[in-house]
């Protein structure tokens, strides 16, 4: 049972089964990710909001909570783990020992962000997620991308086994992974006049507006809403090589994921803030990233189950020259589909019964 009643907006609390559930779940997943050779870290709720001031994009600071203690130190609630992380590590890391022994953590925790509230979308939700320090270059994307489908699709396909084998009726998947490229529009963007505008209407998909202020840009751009790739990838500068590799890198899963019901797809729109300086958008999008990014959405949902990518800079503003990338899984949504499976099961049997005692 979830309660929300009697709370402060966007918080909820969990009871009996569901709880149960949730600590399964977690343990379920902590334990996956211990096999493929991560470390548990355990990190506080509360941090200095200094770091943060320069860390951080202004939309990201934005959903901080922050506030003045009895000392007058000024601090803010977690929202983020990778940012916290990172900056405890920076001066601790050796980088030559890490060339042949890349770091594997993960942690698990609730963050709390200042974001509109709607339908599962809350201010407090609870996360697992990995990080994966030291290990360069497409093949530790593909890497952790395919260590984070093999722990939340298992978890899924055992919550909720309607799920497996060919997926929901609507969509005929279980899961869809969308992939992109952090950054990769903004040479389309940068030099238009009405830029905060343009790059709200791509991530909308607002075909009419994007054709009255796209300019020069405007064909690629419908291009990338209508296809998620320009047909000439060399039209995004700088990021063409980088989104070679992501291509590869779902052409590659498609093959890998065959008979298992995943959707696999890359869409540069997906990755655009929906509006001025990042405001809107999805809980799970981060602005440090800045390499291959991706998420995992399960059918009908309007939020994803996780995201992810490469974020080699926020260690190098820290002065740390190591490169990094990382995955966030939503507890919450998954609690959701384990409730739902929960529900079809006893659904299932109690019709099973029904059929019985009609059959006598």
């Amino acid at each position: 049972m979830r309660v929300r009643a009697g709370l402060p907006r966007g918080v909820s609390a969990v009871f009996f089964d569901e709880a149960r559930r949730r600590r399964q779940m977690e343990w379920r997943l902590s334990r996956a990710l211990e096999q493929q050779g991560f470390d548990e870290v355990i990190l506080p709720i509360l941090d200095y909001y200094a770091p943060y001031e320069t860390l951080l994009a202004e939309a990201e600071k934005e959903r901080l909570y922050r506030f003045v203690d009895r000392g007058g130190q000024m601090l803010a609630l977690r929202s983020d783990f990778t940012p916290l992380l990172a900056r405890l590590l920076a001066q601790r890391l050796d980088p030559a020992a890490l060339s042949t022994a890349p770091m594997r953590l993960f942690y698990r925790g609730d963050v709390v962000r200042h974001q509109e509230t709607g339908p599962n979308r809350l201010r407090e939700t609870s996360q697992l997620g990995a990080e994966l320090i030291a290990a360069p270059g497409a093949l530790a994307d593909a890497a952790l991308l395919e260590i984070l489908l093999e722990v939340a699709l298992g978890l899924i396909e055992a919550e909720l086994p309607a799920a497996s084998g060919g997926g929901s009726a609507a969509s005929g998947s279980v899961a869809e992974v969308v992939l992109g490229y952090a950054g990769a529009l903004t040479c389309l963007v940068a030099d238009c006049e009405r830029r905060d505008e343009l790059s709200a209407s791509v991530a909308r998909r607002d075909r009419q507006a994007i054709r009255e202020i796209g300019g020069a840009r405007r064909d690629v751009l419908l291009e990338i809403v209508e296809d998620g790739l320009p047909a000439d990838l060399e039209a995004l500068g700088a990021a063409a090589a980088g989104l070679r590799e992501v291509v590869s890198v779902a052409d590659l899963f498609r093959q890998r994921a065959e008979g298992r019901g995943v959707a696999f797809s890359v869409d540069l729109a997906e990755f655009l803030p929906q509006g001025p300086q990042g405001q809107g958008g999805t809980g799970l999008h981060h602005e440090y990233y800045d390499g291959p990014v991706f998420r995992i959405y399960l059918p009908g949902a309007a939020e994803p189950l996780a995201s992810g990518g490469r974020y080699d800079a926020l260690f190098a503003a820290l002065g740390a020259d190591v490169v990094a990338a990382g995955f966030s899984l939503g507890l919450d949504q998954l609690l959701d589909v384990s409730t739902n499976g929960v529900q079809q099961r006893e659904a299932t049997a109690e019709t099973a019964s029904g059929d019985v005692e009609e059959s006598r």
